[in-house]
């Protein structure tokens, strides 16, 4: 599981970087497809700067039509290859169009290193009951972090044990400007906060009943959803330890729904 936190850590700073560099040089790109697009770092891993893709504009035609495949329509095709014809950005001088291959071929590694750790977790999770109740509710992948960061829920005593091992519990301030405010802890390793706290958003965006929460609470501290995203992540981090012992989870079991007016 340091091998994945590891990986995450590498693919983030390299797409930081190639971020930087293609505001520069091909700030239209990344409007059009994300920075992590297999897609677009096989085409920038290839020619490198847009100037190089608009004169040689048919083979990278069958190049992004090969790798996108049908997830790609022939019109968002167009529209990239015309915005390396005609892009604002500044040209690249010979040192900045080998940075970005060399940023765009290490993140294909990256990617192609990533499945297969996450192919290799799907294979642990489906020999572990427990952790396979728990992917039922997150991903296979946060589930299996879980389990390799923390170790059993069955380990833990109660659900607020379980939440303080995995980190994103609140503490208070005893000193500085910020005395007597509220603060996550961030003990323990930090995949097991990161990857709770992606399933949370997941949540937020698909379950109604822990969407009107997180609007509620949103809209009664003054629009700062962060607060409220560790709400919902600790909350989930609580539920996870019952999932585990063969609970069924049910979000209406962690926000009153009557409260939030749903039936």
């Amino acid at each position: 599981m340091n091998q994945l936190d590891w990986l995450k850590q590498r693919q983030r700073q390299d797409l930081n970087r190639l971020e930087a560099l293609l505001s520069r040089h091909w700030p239209e790109a990344s409007r059009l497809l994300a920075l992590s697009s297999v897609t677009l770092l096989t085409l920038i891993a290839d020619y490198g700067e847009p100037a190089a893709i608009a004169a040689d504009r048919a083979t990278a035609h069958r190049l992004v039509r090969r790798i996108g495949g049908p997830f790609l329509t022939e019109k968002k095709i167009e529209q990239l290859l015309d915005s390396a014809e005609y892009s604002l950005g500044v040209p690249c001088i010979e040192s900045e169009r080998e940075l970005l291959q060399w940023l765009a071929r290490d993140l294909l590694a990256i990617h192609q290193q990533l499945r297969q750790q996450e192919q290799r977790i799907r294979q642990q999770v489906e020999q572990d009951a427990p952790t396979q109740r728990m992917a039922a509710v997150v991903s296979t992948t946060t589930a299996a972090v879980l389990s390799a960061s923390l170790g059993s829920a069955h380990d833990y005593a109660d659900p607020r044990s379980y939440l303080k091992g995995a980190g994103p519990n609140l503490k208070e301030r005893s000193s500085g400007q910020l005395k007597g405010r509220l603060s996550i802890t961030k003990r323990g390793p930090s995949v097991a906060r990161q990857y709770p706290y992606f399933a949370a958003l997941r949540l937020i965006r698909d379950d109604a009943v822990v969407q009107a929460w997180y609007l509620r609470k949103v809209e009664r501290d003054g629009g700062l959803k962060s607060k409220a995203i560790m709400g919902v992540t600790r909350k989930l981090c609580k539920a996870l330890w019952h999932v585990a012992r063969g609970d069924t989870f049910d979000s209406r079991r962690l926000f009153n729904a009557a409260s939030l007016g749903l039936s």
